[in-house]
């Protein structure tokens, strides 16, 4: 093994370690909303309900099955979640080195390009999510096609489909995009082999993109194949294409890098402008692929991968491009960005003082991505400082009223007949820390979003079950919503809580 080979090991294992740690490290702060929900369908899986026909999901069931394994083997804890993630950010760091570095990227600047992430992009969303899990399949397609020739590799193909079809099995619209990247990828991989020099057999081409597709249909055909069999297709359809085509936008919806009222708590750990505006790297990367293309430079090949799969990660965001968005695609554009970097040091390579540029360009970079990741690590901590033990393990909350709420609900759950209970609109973390059933498949819920008649399928199943408490989320409901109404004509508020109190029969 020579140094440079030992050195890049034993650097990406110490980043790999790292990172684990520090995000362990963190509070047990568990997502209001998108990070409650997915976790709780999981906890729903896991005891027997049936995906998209008992428990009601827009994504793929991929990110669902993995927690519900994990829950399965280790316990059903929020830490046990975080430490998944923590992995997953782990790769994702990892990864970007290893992708720059078979660039040809410096080993400092490739170590920067992969704690920016975890500097900037990972305390944007830092919480159980499907979309770090997209994010690493979508850096492992750019890390399979960067720095390795396609064209005529069987082997290489497959493995594309693989993460294709698993990106398409964790969310379908990510999935689907990536799909058409890496099959223009695969074409233009050949026109760049012919520039420069090779064979360009259309035959091996045709091979590749085959290979490839019938790969991720295998991954993705038999799983759903499944779930159509269990769910019925009618339920599956509404859930994976007609609520992400037409319910989905109706509520969500971003201009590119906003910072809303929603998102602005997780503004102040990231960098919003700098995510903004990281996507325009991809212009110096087509200058970079013009470069090559006139002077037939063997970096031909890594420049138009990174060009080509910087692009489709784009369009599979451009649904809602806000910051936070912009952060889970932000990896593919930091290789591009150090790639960038690295070729002013190329330009300055006859010069006797750029190495020393280098080094320091790089312990500058490194410097301040610790100053960066300190501060957040103490923010962070500041803003969760209230332990709460839970049915789900221990929960880090903002202040003690969060604590008084959730242990209304826990004891009059505990004197209930049932232990059903509705959050409305949506807020599934009560199930999560109170140990509550939701008696609906639906953990988000509203007229606006579901429509009135599934809210009023959900005021049927109420009244049907006699479910005993309601949890009203105030700011996000209108005076005359259905469910409103229902819950004041039939339940009793609790003291000054938001919880409702089912009212005995006269």
């Amino acid at each position: 093994m020579s140094l440079h080979r030992s050195a890049d090991r034993w650097l990406a294992l110490a980043l790999f370690a790292g990172v684990v740690a520090f995000v362990v490290s963190l509070p047990n702060n568990l997502g209001e909303s998108d990070e409650s929900l997915i976790l709780y369908e999981a906890t729903r899986i896991l005891r027997g309900e049936v995906l998209y026909r008992d428990v009601f999901e827009i994504i793929t069931p991929g990110s669902l099955w993995v927690f519900a394994a994990l829950f399965h083997v280790f316990g059903t804890t929020l830490t046990v979640a975080r430490a998944a993630m923590a992995v997953v950010h782990a790769l994702i760091v990892l990864l970007v080195y290893a992708t720059c570095r078979g660039l040809g990227v410096r080993r400092g600047l490739a170590a920067a390009a992969g704690l920016t992430h975890l500097a900037i992009g990972q305390p944007v969303w830092p919480y159980g999510s499907p979309h770090w899990m997209g994010t690493l399949l979508q850096v492992v397609l750019v890390w399979l096609a960067a720095a390795r020739p396609l064209r005529g590799r069987l082997a290489t193909a497959v493995a594309l489909g693989l993460a294709v079809g698993t990106l398409i099995m964790v969310q379908q619209h990510k999935g689907a995009v990536m799909a058409l990247g890496v099959g223009l990828l695969l074409a233009a991989d050949a026109v760049a082999d012919r520039r420069l020099g090779g064979a360009g057999d259309w035959r091996a081409l045709l091979t590749s993109e085959l290979a490839c597709a019938a790969t991720a249909l295998v991954v993705v055909v038999v799983p759903m194949g499944v779930v159509v069999a269990r769910a019925g297709v009618d339920a599956v359809v509404l859930a994976l294409v007609h609520y992400p085509l037409h319910n989905y936008p109706a509520v969500v919806g971003a201009p590119w890098g906003e910072v809303n009222f929603l998102n602005a708590p997780l503004a102040p750990y990231t960098l919003p402008g700098l995510l903004r505006w990281l996507p325009g790297v991809l212009l110096l990367t087509a200058a970079r692929v013009v470069w090559a293309w006139r002077r037939r430079d063997s970096g031909l090949r890594g420049s138009v991968a990174v060009l080509v799969l910087g692009g489709a990660s784009i369009v599979s965001i451009i649904y809602s491009p806000d910051f936070i968005h912009l952060a889970f695609i932000a990896p593919v554009m930091l290789i591009a960005a150090a790639l960038a970097l690295d070729d002013c040091f190329v330009a300055l390579a006859q010069r006797r003082w750029e190495p020393a540029a280098s080094f320091a360009i790089s312990v500058l970079l490194l410097s301040a991505l610790a100053t960066q990741l300190t501060r957040n690590w103490q923010r962070v901590w500041t803003e969760y400082p209230t332990p709460y033990l839970t049915p789900f393990g221990r929960v880090d909350l903002r202040d003690a009223e969060m604590v008084r709420q959730f242990d209304v609900v826990r004891r009059l759950a505990a004197a209930s007949p049932t232990r059903e209970a509705l959050a409305y609109p949506g807020l599934p973390m009560v199930y999560l820390v109170t140990g509550t059933d939701n008696p609906t498949p639906f953990q988000l819920l509203g007229p606006a979003y579901n429509g009135l008649p599934t809210v009023q399928a959900a005021i049927d199943t109420l009244e049907r079950r006699r479910v005993p408490l309601v949890l009203i989320v105030e700011p996000f409901v209108q005076p005359d919503d259905p469910m409103v109404r229902y819950v004041r004509e039939h339940y009793d508020r609790v003291g000054d809580s938001s919880v409702y109190r089912r009212r005995e029969a006269p």
